[in-house]
């Protein structure tokens, strides 16, 4: 019997490259990371193969750093991902990147961490490249980052005409700001805001542009001048009392920004927070706005579009129906609340918002006493090598 075992290893191992490439290609992505664990000639043929040449989509992905406590009081960080189409949380492959608990972020399914000696020296990589897939950004340090936008994905070959926007803090907690970083320029530069005490939640590209959206509901416009770049405002969106979602003062208002089909969205959702590990998101609300003539309207139905929200990763959208297992017409979801708690992501983190019925659908089951779930982040239909 283990002979023949033996015998079945090793032609599981010398399956000839094109054939390996067939079996991925028409695999889900947890498969695919099964796949590439299982032996070394699949990770070798796996790690280079494009998938964006294959004929059918993937999901997003939700990328959690699990962080397991020793007996020895150490503590090991080891990236894992949650597939939407079963539930289940399957391991990242033997990571090439270092990561810490230090802020992660990620937009179009890359992802920006520090490197390993310090917090300043920024490091741009796709999840499942090879090592040489990086792309180095000015130092900056990491913690000051609050939201990140890439205006395009990097390849392999080039990260030439590359954007990247980000939403930094400040000293003062009232007020924070935006900075630009284009690929060849040394250092970043700050984008100059109008109204004073300004706090950004998100930031967006529609139509070649860039937006944000800060928390009195206004919505600014990028002028991304080499030599002066500019935010300003260009809507205001002043909501009734009614469609307030505060139901009692221990709660807080998050704004995203998506753009969906062709409309540029302002979400709206509620998070109730009573202390440490006793937090909730409880509701969503959508609102189109018009970047031209800065009218909205509300949006009670998002048809056949999903959209994606989450605090450490860019806001997203999905036609529903080109995606198996992706449920239209809803927001997903996934918030950090270990920033406010350090306690680390709960079931109640991770959800679905059912746009009509206004019910949460709670996805993954987290709970391990052994196991801290830091940083959820959507990656966006991953892209793999370019």
């Amino acid at each position: 019997m283990q002979e023949m075992r033996r015998a079945a290893e090793q032609d599981w191992t010398s399956l000839h490259e094109d054939l390996i490439i067939s079996i991925a290609n028409r695999s889900p992505l947890e498969n695919y990371v099964v796949l590439a664990s299982a032996c070394r000639p699949f990770r070798a043929v796996l790690t280079n193969l494009n998938f964006n040449n294959s004929n059918h989509h993937r999901l997003p992905w939700l990328m959690l750093l699990r962080r397991t406590i020793h007996s020895d009081s150490n503590s090991q960080i080891a990236p894992i991902i949650c597939s939407l189409s079963n539930n289940k949380l399957y391991n990242l492959l033997p990571p090439s990147h270092t990561y810490r608990i230090n802020p992660i972020f990620s937009s179009l399914g890359w992802i920006i961490t520090p490197a390993a000696s310090t917090t300043n020296d920024l490091t741009l990589f796709h999840p499942l490249s090879p090592d040489r897939s990086k792309v180095q950004l000015p130092n900056r340090n990491i913690f000051t980052i609050q939201k990140l936008l890439l205006s395009s994905r990097p390849t392999l070959a080039s990260s030439e005409g590359l954007m990247v926007v980000t939403i930094d803090s400040h000293e003062r907690s009232t007020h924070n700001r935006l900075s630009l970083w284009r690929s060849g320029n040394s250092s970043w530069k700050k984008i100059t805001t109008l109204p004073d005490h300004t706090f950004f939640h998100d930031v967006a590209l529609f139509e070649g542009r860039f937006y944000a959206v800060d928390r009195n509901r206004r919505v600014f416009a990028l002028t991304l001048d080499h030599r002066d770049p500019v935010a300003s405002l260009i809507l205001h969106l002043n909501l009734p009392k009614w469609e307030a979602p505060f139901v009692n003062p221990y709660d807080i208002e998050m704004l995203f920004l998506v753009e969906s089909e062709g409309s540029l969205l302002v979400v709206q959702g509620n998070r109730q927070w009573w202390g440490e590990g006793r937090h909730e998101t409880t509701e969503f609300r959508v609102f189109e706005v018009d970047v031209n003539d800065g009218a909205f309207r509300k949006v009670l139905d998002l048809g056949d579009r999903a959209l994606f929200v989450a605090d450490n990763s860019s806001s997203f959208s999905i036609k529903a129906s080109e995606f198996e297992g992706c449920k239209c017409n809803c927001v997903y979801f996934a918030d950090d609340f270990g920033k406010l708690d350090k306690c680390g992501v709960r079931n109640k983190d991770i959800g679905i918002f059912h746009l009509e019925s206004g019910e949460i659908e709670h996805l993954f089951r987290l709970e391990n006493t052994k196991s801290n779930y830091l940083a959820p982040l959507w990656v966006q239909q991953p892209s793999f090598f370019m």
